[in-house]
């Protein structure tokens, strides 16, 4: 169960920052509202995540590296940054850890 509640931290994470990087490039209160919102709403799947045994030190290494592999994918594809070699291999080494993790 923790692990749905997981994908729905990591989901809601992803929808939040895009509508932060939105507001941080077009600015207005309704963007910056909206990713507020979505943040409280990831913070609360979060506890339940906790609750319902994700444990601190494996569910919170998950959902950092996810949310931040989902991060860097939004940012290159949607809002079309680019990652220097230095990340590349940060990104690498982040599924490498969701690997061990996971086995």
């Amino acid at each position: 169960m923790w692990g749905v509640l997981l994908v729905l931290v990591v989901a809601f994470e992803a929808v939040a920052d895009v509508f932060a990087k939105a507001w941080s490039v077009k600015g207005g209160i309704a963007l910056a509202v909206t990713a507020l919102t979505l943040y409280v709403v990831d913070n609360m799947f979060w506890l339940f995540a906790l609750r319902g045994g994700a444990g601190l030190a494996r569910g919170g290494i998950l959902f950092s590296v996810a949310s931040a592999l989902l991060a860097a994918l939004i940012g290159i594809f949607v809002f079309r940054e680019s990652l220097t070699t230095t990340q590349i291999v940060g990104v690498i080494v982040g599924l490498a850890a969701i690997g061990f993790l996971s086995w």
